[in-house]
Order: C-alpha cells, then structure tokens, then sequence
C-alpha cells in the first residue's frame, strides 16, 4: 500500500520521475532535517510512475531491487523501519558487521563502512546475487568520498576512472574532483540507463566546497526551510545567543570553514562549557536535548559539565560503542 505523502514529498517523487523521462538517472534531492526524507524514498517501490519505468527496464531481476546505502547505524534502522512499514509485502534486511542481507531480499540496506571493507568484498558479494534497480545514498553530502565512489563504480553508475584503491571515508580532494568531471564527460552516452541513484541530503552545500557534481547530474528537487516552517512541517526557530569572551582570531581557515583542531582549542574550555550549562539551565531546563561539538573531546567536556550541575548527560561518538550508543540515544 503507498502511504500518504505530504504534498512537497509527493512533489520530489514526481520531480525524479520528471527527470527519468528526461534521460537523468543520478538525481539529488534536498529536504530539511525533520521533514522526513526517509519516508520519502520508502515510498519508491510503490510510487505507481516508477513502478512502471522500472517494469520496462530490460533483463530479469533477481533478489533485492533496492539498495540504500548509509554510514551510520541509526539511519540504517531508521531506514529498514520506514521502508518496512510502507512496503509490509517486500523483504527488507540489513548488510552490516556480523548482520548478512538474506540472499531473497527485496531491499537492502546497507553500511558503507561494510560494503567498503576489504577492498568492497561484500560489495561484490551481494552483487554476484542481486541486480540493484534503484540505489538510494542517504545523507549524500558524504558521495564525494572515494569509498563512496568506488561502490557507485561497481553499481555502474559511474566510470571505472571514479574508482579509488583506498577505503577512505573523508571527502574528495579537489584534484579528484578535477580528475572526476574529466572521466564524466561522454560518460552519461555510454552509461548503463536501466537503474536509478537518488541522493537524499538536508545539505548540499559540502563545508569543504568539494562539489557533489562529481557524483549527481542535477539536484532534482530543493524543498527550503523556510518553506517548510512557513508550511506548517517545522516549528519556528527560537534562537538564543550567548555572548561570551571567546576569540576566534587565532583559528585558521580551511576551505572556507574553521580548523577543527584550532576551534575546539578555542572554545573547549571550562568557562565557556558552564556558560553553556548556565544558558540551558535558563532557557530549556528539563528538556531532552542535543549539543552540537567541535570534536569528540569537546562532547565528554560539556557533558562532565552538565553532570556537575546535577544534570544527567552524556557524550556519544562514533567512537562509542554500538550498545551503548543505542542505550543513550533511546533514554
């Protein structure tokens, strides 16, 4: 059964169909955190326009037709949850760690630390038994990264030139972007045209300024957040500054952000957290609530600080195991 779509989401699948027809099958599309993306390409097996263009496509298909791809745990349940929930008919498993896809799956959700690892092993694997139709990059703004690449290549949605030897996780550098718009070119005349990749992102824009053209032909759809609060699907925002005495004169710049290193010397500091502690306290005492960090120390400093002022806190990284990571985000 399709599930019932707000009307901007119904837009975006309409928007990919649009750009189907038209002859582009690597699409992006952005909506803001919290206006359900996920929900959205969980409704792509049913969505009746792309049933039909994927019934024409040549070939048999065997196994999974669908493969999401994502770098953290949350978003992959996330995903198996929404997907299963709008396609209760389809087999829906998990391709992570010790977690092995069942060869008669439907969909595939996979992590690409996993379909990464030892030289895209898993990868390859799943491919010799499944022939994916429609690959979905969840938070996208991550596809510049060779890892990222390497697996489009294999999934025959980019030349063989985007290939990279290493399983590295960071953002390409400018001269592979360079290396990459010089590989494209022709690229799309000769490409497999019978699978569809859609990006889904809250944020196009990379920090690094390291272009997604390298991987996506166009962003298909752009839903704004001011639209979406004047809309109705988001709440206002109520910010609050707090001016403290902290400079920023001594932190560099790199590709137009701060450096990592020199900003959390700069604001990681014990008279800076409990102004943080002070601000809470005053404006969202006894609420759940995220704090943002420069790095991971920083996240167990501010947390130290709130747990001083009689407030229960925790810092969770990537660097936190997997069961306690779980544990804090669902208390």
């Amino acid at each position: 059964m399709t599930p019932t779509l707000r009307p901007y989401q119904s837009d975006a699948l309409n928007a990919i169909c649009s750009a189907l027809a038209a002859g582009q099958n690597r699409l992006l599309m952005q909506q803001p955190t919290g206006c359900g993306k996920t929900v959205c390409f969980a409704a792509m097996p049913q969505w009746p326009a792309l049933r039909t263009w994927f019934a024409q496509q040549p070939g048999e298909r065997t196994g999974a037709g669908m493969l999401v791809i994502a770098h953290r745990e949350e978003l992959l349940r996330q995903a198996r949850d929404k997907i299963q929930a709008a396609n209760p008919g389809l087999m829906v498993s998990i391709e992570q760690g010790e977690s092995v896809a069942n060869r008669y799956s439907d969909v595939v959700i996979a992590s690409i630390q996993t379909l990464a690892a030892r030289h895209f092993t898993r990868l390859k694997r799943l491919l010799a038994r499944h022939m994916f139709r429609l690959v979905i990059v969840d938070e996208c703004h991550h596809a510049s990264a060779s890892t990222y690449r390497t697996a489009l290549v294999h999934l025959g949605f980019l030349p063989p030139a985007a290939a990279s030897e290493t399983e590295d996780m960071e953002a390409a550098s400018f001269e592979d972007v360079a290396q990459m718009a010089e590989a494209l070119n022709g690229w799309d005349a000769i490409a497999p045209q019978d699978r569809l990749l859609v990006g889904v992102t809250a944020t196009p824009n990379r920090s690094d300024a390291v272009g997604l053209g390298c991987v996506f032909q166009s962003i298909v759809y752009s839903y704004a957040l001011k639209q979406a609060i004047a809309d109705g699907w988001l709440v206002p925002l109520r910010p609050w500054v707090i001016e403290t005495n902290t400079s920023l004169d001594a932190v560099r710049i790199s590709h137009g952000d701060f450096n990592q290193k020199d900003l959390a010397a700069s604001v990681n500091t014990d008279r800076r957290n409990q102004l943080a502690v002070s601000a809470w306290q005053a404006h969202a005492a006894g609420k759940s609530s995220l704090a943002f960090t420069v790095d991971v120390a920083h996240a167990h400093a501010l947390a130290e600080a709130f747990r001083r002022a009689g407030v229960v806190a925790r810092a969770i990284s990537g660097e936190t195991p997997k069961d306690e990571r779980r544990e804090a985000l669902a208390a």
